[in-house]
């Protein structure tokens, strides 16, 4: 059983330490929060060690892990934690564009493993949407529709959709435009957005908080229209072919925080799915940012991997000999 630290407490925080201790041998051994309140929900919770200074907690406690569950100083706590070799198990969700490019890069340049758990693709609903586009590229989508609604914050349903953009879709968006309702990007009650790829293709999202939580996506490809449905009790998919006839499938759910724990026992053992990922999520959140501040069309920044210095601890006492020689020729 190795152990993990938790940067960040809200009510899910059990549900998901629960998960992770029997589903992905990760034992909770200490809780750190800004918050004063916070930290006395957790003692209460869990009886664990709190610490209010949670870089302190990063350097000092010995652990394998840490779960990012918070947005404010999320850059340098995934930072510290990486640089004591901890995997980075971030709380998708919670964590902006800034937060989400800054633990990939501290995960890349420590060599650590990064998790982004996000239970809302695990529904059996989302996974044969994404399964189906990866495997059978007719069935990407030219169009596609996502409404996400949860009781969470709406920012944190556009987070959610744009992820699910992002495993629909072989390319990044080259413009985001978007829109909010009742307020900032932190306090909509309903969030819009529309991504442009230069392809032509088109995903529009609307993220809204609301008591009955619901992922639904809509659209069409080359080789026909689909329609999928997630609640947390079923999920249903619609597919029409071109020329063919339709049909709806109703599919089973598993519990999502368990999925996400199996789930991060194949990223620590060198699945780099979500580390692939996540610098075009983070470029598409920025943009997303922007979008909403100035009302403005914003364009997405190149999501390629930036140089990264990792010291490799070395020990030899002699130069090795040449085996060969390279040279650099332009016309």
């Amino acid at each position: 059983m190795d152990r993990i630290v938790v940067c960040g407490w809200d009510q899910r925080v059990p549900t998901i330490l629960e998960a992770l201790e029997a589903h992905a041998g990760l034992h909770a051994v200490a809780v750190g929060d800004r918050q004063p309140a916070q930290l006395v929900r957790a003692r209460s919770a869990t009886g664990l060690a709190c610490y209010q200074h949670v870089l302190e907690m990063l350097r000092t406690v010995p652990a394998g892990a840490v779960l990012l569950n918070t947005e404010r100083g999320a850059g340098e706590c995934a930072r510290v934690a990486a640089e004591q070799g901890a995997d980075l198990l971030v709380v998708g969700d919670v964590l902006d564009g800034t937060s989400l490019r800054a633990a990939a890069t501290a995960a890349r340049r420590h060599g650590v493993a990064l998790v982004v758990l996000r239970p809302a693709l695990r529904s059996a609903a989302a996974l044969f949407l994404t399964g189906l586009a990866a495997t059978d590229r007719t069935w990407r989508p030219r169009f596609a529709e996502i409404e996400v609604v949860d009781d969470a914050p709406a920012i944190h349903q556009a987070r959610t959709a744009v992820a699910l953009a992002a495993r629909l879709m072989p390319e990044t968006p080259v413009q985001v435009l978007a829109s909010a309702l009742g307020g900032d990007a932190e306090t909509a009650e309903v969030l819009s957005a529309q991504l442009r790829y230069a392809s032509g293709a088109l995903v529009t999202f609307t993220a809204r908080s609301g008591d009955a939580a619901v992922l639904t996506v809509r659209g069409e490809s080359h080789a026909g229209r689909f329609e999928v449905t997630a609640t947390p009790n079923a999920s249903t998919v619609a597919l029409r072919r071109r020329g063919a006839g339709g049909e709806e499938t109703e599919l089973r759910d598993d519990d999502p925080w368990a999925s996400e724990a199996q789930r991060v026992l194949a990223v620590r053992r060198g699945d780099g799915t979500d580390a692939r990922h996540a610098p075009a999520e983070a470029a598409m959140l920025l943009a997303l940012d922007v979008a909403l501040e100035t009302g403005d069309v914003a364009r997405v920044e190149d999501p390629g991997l930036r140089a990264a210095l990792r010291l490799l601890d070395g020990g030899a006492e002699e130069r090795t000999p040449r085996r060969g020689s390279l040279r650099l020729i332009t016309g």
